[in-house]
């Protein structure tokens, strides 16, 4: 997953440095089903937290990333499969020779 402190980044994934985030485990939470059988996420992370206070604070996240994200409105499947959105003038200055 990538962060930045550029405005065409996604509120949910600005920060005040760019920055790459990698989770190397195995799926590891016992409380987490929801990652395709070919696919690990941060959601897979080990947790020492009951099933319990793990669903409480997995819909207070989500209610948290839904308020964020739907003004303007951001497709989060769509982010799910991007590490980083860059202004289309950015790339075209940095990658001429792929925007062809």
């Amino acid at each position: 997953m990538g962060f930045a402190p550029l405005g065409s980044m996604p509120v949910t994934r600005r920060a005040p440095y760019v920055a790459l985030a990698l989770w190397p485990g195995d799926r590891e939470n016992p409380h987490f089903d929801k990652s395709p059988d070919d696919l690990v996420s941060f959601a897979d992370a080990k947790l020492e937290h009951s099933k319990e206070v793990h669903g409480k604070l997995w819909d207070a996240s989500a209610k948290g990333s839904r308020e964020m994200l739907k003004d303007p409105f951001d497709d989060v499947v769509w982010m799910r499969r991007v590490t980083f959105c860059l202004p289309a003038a950015a790339v075209a200055r940095g990658l001429p020779d792929l925007m062809a």
